[in-house]
């Protein structure tokens, strides 16, 4: 079964199991991954035992991802942001989207990022979260030398900010799915190609990279 919103996982497992065999078992870090089962890009691999470490900063959103996810041992979650800074900020959590059972699926830092969903009637709930930059939450976590063969990146208009920060090639990254919702395409392609990864798949809101 796949998660993603257009079956991202599909193609992220087609690219690493035809290159590093169907035996293949490693380890995904998914920023941004919501309740771990609704449109995600990671789920489909810690349910076939891989180690997976899952960044969320909404307090109601990371409530549902901690349920989702009790049983698997090899998961671990953050409720904490990632961007520019290292201190609180507010947070806007956004409410259904979907349908009755999602939550926190449009939610930002930045305020400008609400405004179109706001106009469609979706509802916010603002909230101060404890912000950090790439490397202070690595060191804060004891993830210095952690690799990461699968980086997934859906953070509302935050995205580059946070993979702009980050090292690929030392992170050990084999494939790299980031949302761009057709923005500014190039500088997600010039970033990954400084680090040998190169595009291979798109969609409208999503850019997928592999060596």
């Amino acid at each position: 079964m796949y998660y993603g919103q257009n079956l991202e996982d599909k193609t992220i497992s087609e690219l690493i199991y035809s290159k590093y065999g169907n035996d293949f078992v490693g380890n995904i870090l998914d920023i941004g991954a919501n309740d771990g089962i609704t449109l995600s890009n990671s789920r489909y691999f810690y349910e076939r035992g891989w180690k997976a470490h899952l960044i969320e900063a909404g307090r109601n959103t990371f409530n549902a991802l901690m349920s989702n996810t009790l049983s698997d041992f090899n998961v671990k979650c953050y409720n904490v942001a990632l961007g520019n800074e290292n201190k609180s900020l507010t947070f806007f959590e956004s409410s259904n989207l979907l349908n009755q059972f999602d939550i926190g699926l449009v939610s930002s830092l930045i305020p400008e990022e609400t405004t179109k969903w706001r106009n469609a009637g979706i509802t916010y709930e603002s909230y101060e979260v404890q912000c950090y930059d790439w490397n202070n939450f690595l060191s804060i976590n004891g993830l210095k030398n952690e690799k990461f063969d699968i980086i997934s990146i859906d953070i509302e208009g935050m995205d580059y900010e946070v993979l702009s920060q980050m090292n690929l090639t030392e992170l050990g990254c084999k494939i790299l799915c980031v949302e761009f919702n057709g923005l500014s395409k190039n500088k997600y392609v010039e970033y990954a190609n400084k680090f040998n990864l190169h595009l291979v798949n798109e969609n409208a809101e999503n850019l997928i990279f592999a060596l």
